[in-house]
């Protein structure tokens, strides 16, 4: 009878080894709204996920290990990066505002470097020691050193890191404004319902062109489906996205008023509106460093249509996605900002 069960300890223990040496993801910045639907996502899939968090940890989720830890120096990333072949790098303090602390002078670009940038060399230095083979980085849609939002320019400086390192496999993933989720976690949507405290009427902001937000269901499809594709393989890419469906803000400001807002309200456009907006987002109990809808249309632009012709993720990249309208249904109500009393 033992004789007999050898050949099946044998098989469990190569089994479990194969499993054991599958290589893990390591996703930076997993408490985020990006990371939170992507940590999930991915650990549906069975596949092994190192998440790092900085302020909290988060509930037990199967398949995930958590880490705390900052990214202050190389050293300090040595340990989660073990047994890592692909990074998805997430973490960006301050958000689509930017920068708001003291920045650090850097002799390679010679511009003043923020925290974001400090971090993301640290991880790329970890990486390069660790041989970690891919990152995945997670930029924006309009990222230029001469962009006149701070959160761009930080943008554009990491991906000239990242695509000047060692590295072997280098994924810029540049998208337009996210959207979905639970609403009280879309800042997106918070940042127009701010503007629809009033029961008559609403501002609506100037805006050039059109918006174009990406469904969170779906950038998180993409980033996962960028985990398994070859063609980054030894490569530098920078792919653009954003959603399938184009509006003007008046569209999509009247689309959230239908579906989600008790009444009726009329738009104030032009320069009454224009000059209405910073007055409706002010309110004394809002966190100063939630973005309002401006640093959202920073990012409101669709990718050129002659952009990624030559790209090879143009084959892997998805090419429909949910629409605004179809996405809102789904989402449940947010809760409007009240003005103050």
């Amino acid at each position: 009878l033992a004789l007999a069960r050898k050949p099946k300890r044998r098989a469990m223990d190569q089994k479990r080894k194969q499993v054991d040496v599958t290589p893990a993801i390591l996703v930076t910045g997993g408490s985020g709204f990006v990371g939170q639907h992507l940590v999930k996502d991915l650990a549906k899939t069975g596949r092994t996920v190192v998440s790092m968090y900085h302020h909290r940890l988060p509930e037990p989720i199967q398949n995930v290990f958590p880490v705390c830890s900052d990214m202050g120096s190389a050293e300090l990333l040595a340990a989660p990066l073990r047994g890592v072949d692909t990074v998805v790098h997430l973490a960006w303090g301050g958000g689509l505002i930017g920068p708001s602390e003291e920045l650090t002078w850097d002799p390679l670009t010679s511009k003043r470097l923020s925290k974001n940038l400090i971090l993301t060399r640290n991880l790329i230095a970890a990486m390069e020691k660790a041989g970690t083979q891919r990152i995945i980085f997670m930029s924006a849609l309009g990222a230029n050193r001469n962009a006149r939002v701070p959160f761009l320019i930080e943008k554009y400086l990491a991906e000239f890191f990242i695509l000047n390192s060692n590295i072997p496999d280098k994924v810029i993933l540049r998208s337009s404004m996210v959207w979905g989720g639970e609403g009280s976690t879309d800042k997106f949507l918070r940042s127009i319902t701010r503007l629809m405290r009033m029961p008559v009427f609403y501002p609506v902001p100037k805006a050039n062109g059109t918006v174009a937000p990406i469904a969170i269901n779906d950038l998180v499809a993409t980033i996962a489906k960028l985990l398994t594709c070859q063609e980054a393989n030894n490569n530098s890419v920078i792919a653009d996205i954003s959603g399938s469906e184009s509006y003007r803000l008046e569209e999509l400001f009247k689309l959230v008023n239908d579906h989600y807002l008790k009444g009726v309200r009329w738009p104030v456009r032009g320069v009454i509106g224009n000059s209405l907006v910073p007055l409706f987002e002010r309110n004394g109990s809002d966190d100063p460093r939630m973005p309002r809808l401006r640093h959202f249309l920073a990012l409101a632009g669709k990718p050129a249509a002659e952009t990624g012709k030559e790209n090879p993720l143009t084959g892997v990249l998805p090419t429909k996605f949910t629409t605004f309208k179809e996405m809102m249904t789904k989402t449940p109500e947010p809760q409007p900002q009240r003005a103050n009393r």
